[in-house]
C-alpha cells in the first residue's frame, strides 16, 4: 500500500481541488444576486476559484508544496467548524460537506510520508532576520528555514558569479549555498 501512497496524494489534492474550484464557480451565481462578498473588496468566488487552482498545481507534486498540503488541511478543519457552528446557529448542517472535510484532512494526514512536517516546530516560527544555523541574515523567510534552505540547494547550484549551473556543479556540491 505504501507504494501507492504518493499517486493517492496527488489525486486527493486534485480532486479537492477541482472540487473548490466546481464549488466556487458555483458561488458566482449566488453573488451575482446577492454580492455581500465584495463588500471587503474581493470577491469570495474568485478566491476560492484560485485557491483550488492552487491546490491542483500543488498536487503535482505534494512533497515541494507542502504549504499547500497544510492549506488544504486548515480548510477542511475550517468547514467542520463551520457546519458545526451552522447546526448550532441556524440548524443548517451540510453533511456532505462535512464528511468529505474529514476524509480529506483523514487521507492527506495519513497518507504523508512524515507527518511530523505537517506540523508546526516546537521551535516556534523564525524570523527572517535571526542568522540560525548559520544561514544569511538577509534571506527571504521561506529560505531561512532549514527545509526551504536544503530545497534550494538541491533545486539548484550557483557558480561563483552567481549564474545557474548544471546539477553536481558549483558551490551548492561543495555544500554550501549563496547568500540570499
Amino acid at each position: 500500500m505504501a507504494k501507492w501512497n504518493p499517486l493517492a496524494l496527488k489525486l486527493l489534492m486534485w480532486v479537492m481541488g477541482v472540487l473548490l474550484v466546481m464549488g466556487s464557480g458555483l458561488g458566482f451565481i449566488g453573488t451575482s444576486f446577492f454580492p455581500f462578498d465584495t463588500w471587503a473588496g474581493v470577491t469570495a468566488s474568485v478566491a476560492g476559484v484560485a485557491f483550488g487552482a492552487g491546490v491542483m498545481i500543488a498536487g503535482f507534486d505534494p512533497a515541494a508544496n507542502v504549504s499547500w498540503v497544510r492549506a488544504l488541511i486548515l480548510y477542511a478543519i475550517l468547514q467542520v467548524v463551520y457546519q458545526i457552528f451552522s447546526q448550532v446557529t441556524i440548524a443548517r448542517f451540510d453533511i456532505v460537506s462535512f464528511i468529505i472535510a474529514i476524509l480529506v484532512a483523514g487521507l492527506l494526514i495519513f497518507l504523508w510520508p512524515n507527518r511530523a512536517e505537517l506540523f508546526m516546530q516546537s521551535g516556534g516560527m523564525k524570523s527572517g532576520s535571526d542568522n540560525h544555523k548559520g544561514q544569511p541574515s538577509g534571506c527571504p523567510l521561506f529560505f531561512c528555514d532549514a527545509a526551504g534552505l536544503a530545497r534550494l540547494c538541491r533545486a539548484m547550484t550557483w557558480r561563483a558569479s552567481g549564474h545557474l549551473a548544471p546539477r553536481g556543479e558549483g558551490v551548492a556540491s561543495k555544500g554550501t549555498c549563496p547568500p540570499c
